[in-house]
């Protein structure tokens, strides 16, 4: 399976994100609670794609964070938001996936699996 970046400032549902996604064979990079720390897992660890929180601490807000691992990167993005609404106004342009808070495992996992470029038929 694929590298992935988790970037949520709430250490409870970082965790569960990560243990649902080791479970499924994912190798987990990181797991960054600002955009700066982002930088830095994205850079050393080279995933495939980030699930992305759209509100963090900091000065960089999910959605711009998001498209800079993209342009730098080349990561596939997995929002994760409260509010997809939102996020599909201010996120044009960027190929990703919204999730909805709370979400299913079988929606991150659909979710993180084409983000990543992995197809239905390679699950």
């Amino acid at each position: 399976m694929a590298d992935v970046l988790i970037v949520e400032d709430d250490e409870a549902v970082a965790a569960a994100i990560k243990g649902l996604l080791e479970g499924a064979g994912y190798r987990i990079v990181g797991i960054a609670d600002s955009a700066e720390a982002a930088f830095v897992l994205a850079e050393t660890g080279k995933p495939a794609a980030a699930i992305v929180d759209v509100k963090l601490a900091g000065l960089i807000d999910g959605i711009t964070l998001a498209q800079q691992l993209s342009i730098r990167y080349g990561l596939g993005i997995v929002f994760v938001t409260g509010n997809p609404l939102a996020v599909l106004r201010q996120a044009r342009g960027l190929t990703n996936e919204i999730l909805s808070k709370p979400f299913s495992e079988k929606e991150l996992l659909t979710a993180v699996a084409s983000a990543c470029g992995i197809s239905a038929v390679a699950r």
